[in-house]
């Protein structure tokens, strides 16, 4: 099976009471991350645009049950996103 990518959700506050939420990736080597979608508009709320931001990464993955999958890379392949099992 291909590897699970590392996404994130994340909001900011560009300014006072505007919201706004990007669905981000690690890079390879952790060391930074790529913004792959960005709320096409401000929310009212940190919570409004946490959700939408929810949503968005949602609708991007075509199978929930087993999550984002990256393409070409296998779990057999070794793990350089430096995150461990705990």
């Amino acid at each position: 099976m291909n590897r699970l990518r590392s996404l994130a959700v994340t909001v900011e506050e560009p300014d006072p009471g505007c919201f706004c939420w990007s669905v981000m990736e690690a890079a390879p080597d952790s060391s930074s991350f790529v913004v792959l979608s960005t709320s096409p508009g401000s929310y009212p709320s940190y919570d409004a645009a946490l959700s939408a931001g929810v949503e968005a990464l949602r609708e991007g993955c075509p199978d929930l049950g087993i999550g984002p999958r990256a393409q070409g890379h296998r779990d057999d392949e070794p793990n350089n996103s430096g995150w461990t099992p705990l």
